[in-house]
């Protein structure tokens, strides 16, 4: 999870800095930049690609946007690692790539003062919540996404029976069905 976090940051920390380029093509938006700080890429692009109900970023070396460097495999590491350094060094805990260990961002990152979340809040067929909700209601207690929530009022919370009775009510034709398919059996 946390290299997600790291993938979506990756996206995010480009976007403010002055020398990148931003593409949108389909359903993805590209991020490029020239590189001068790590040797195996004279450029990179990070692709932010919108799926159904989530977000994936894909980082590409060079012209070549087929083949995805990931993050997990050395290169991806020792790039991320190299780009913080550079652009974020508070965030960096471990400047060197350890073979053996891997791709662990607590070894190499201070995961807690990287922003972002390892997990997105995707509203479906909308986009995530940060574009869909305001930031006063995102925080707002008791919030719900989904359509249909109702939240109830002191005075419905009080008359909880007479609720009840007014959803047996609308329902009571389903009800009956129901009882008599209980009755049977």
């Amino acid at each position: 999870m946390q290299v997600l976090k790291l993938e979506q940051n990756l996206f995010e920390e480009l976007g403010r800095i002055v020398s990148v380029t931003e593409e949108a093509r389909d359903d993805s938006l590209f991020r490029s930049m020239a590189v001068d700080f790590y040797k195996k890429a004279e450029k990179i692009t990070v692709e932010k690609r919108k799926y159904p109900y989530f977000y994936k970023y894909y980082l590409y070396f060079g012209e070549d946007l087929l083949n995805p460097v990931s993050l997990r495999e050395r290169e991806g590491a020792e790039f991320l690692i190299a780009f913080y350094q550079k652009f974020c060094p508070d965030y960096v805990k471990n400047p060197n790539f350890d073979e053996e260990a891997g791709m662990k961002p607590d070894l190499y990152f201070h995961m807690n003062l990287v922003p972002g979340e390892s997990m997105q809040h995707f509203v479906p067929g909308k986009g995530s919540v940060e574009e869909v909700i305001p930031k006063e209601k995102r925080d707002a207690q008791g919030f719900r996404v989904l359509d249909g929530f109702h939240e109830f009022s002191e005075e419905e919370k009080k008359d909880v029976g007479g609720q009840l009775d007014a959803l047996k009510n609308q329902f009571a034709d389903q009800l009956k069905e129901l009882e008599a398919l209980l009755g049977r059996k």
